[in-house]
């Protein structure tokens, strides 16, 4: 079997991704990245290019294992997290979860490529996105029972001021129906006296 292989239907990604042409398995790659050969551009490989594709954000600087400690601030607050809106969250959100997935790439690859968590580790980087998702959840789950508590006290003070409705209709209509009534009694006194 050939190195080089034309892509079939299930590889029609990667052909789609790096370029039409010859694609290498993707089992013998030793970085992980596509091959590239010939036919391909710079452009769609290149991540410093201004077509960047979206799995090139599995990687930092556009290395598999960055050479230098990236030094990161801590973890969002969830006081801080109160003030923002929710499409601001939703941002937020799928910005740590880019983060946690290029974590995740980078450590499988100093796994594959057996570097001790000693010499390599992101694990103070994961930590941070982790707390920052959990406090975003927490912030949106403040938010839902804050709407849920509002909707029920709407509804109830609702069905408070219809009762008070209800029963202001009947008092009235008792302090018409009483003097009728009173005058009625005595029309039936009168014309059994008589």
């Amino acid at each position: 079997m050939s190195l080089w292989t034309r892509p079939s239907v299930q590889s029609g990604l990667l052909c789609r991704v790096f370029g039409a042409g010859l694609v290498r398995p993707l089992a013998m790659f030793s970085t992980g990245r596509p091959a590239t050969n010939a036919t391909t551009t710079n452009a769609t490989t290149d991540p410093s290019s201004k077509q960047r594709h979206g799995l090139w954000d599995f990687f930092e600087n556009g290395q598999a294992l960055p050479k230098e400690p990236t030094y990161t601030g801590r973890a969002w607050r969830a006081a801080e997290l109160r003030h923002k809106s929710f499409d601001d969250l939703h941002k937020l959100w799928y910005v740590l979860l880019k983060e946690r997935n290029l974590l995740s790439s980078q450590w499988a690859e100093a796994k594959r490529y057996g570097i001790t968590p000693q010499q390599f580790t992101t694990f103070g980087r994961e930590v941070k996105c982790r707390k920052s998702m959990a406090r975003i959840l927490t912030v949106l789950r403040e938010r839902q029972l804050a709407y849920e508590r509002a909707i029920k006290r709407h509804r109830r003070e609702r069905f408070v001021a219809r009762r008070a409705a209800e029963y202001k209709a009947m008092r009235e209509a008792r302090a018409k129906a009483q003097p009728q009534q009173e005058q009625q009694a005595v029309q039936s006194e009168a014309s059994s006296t008589a």
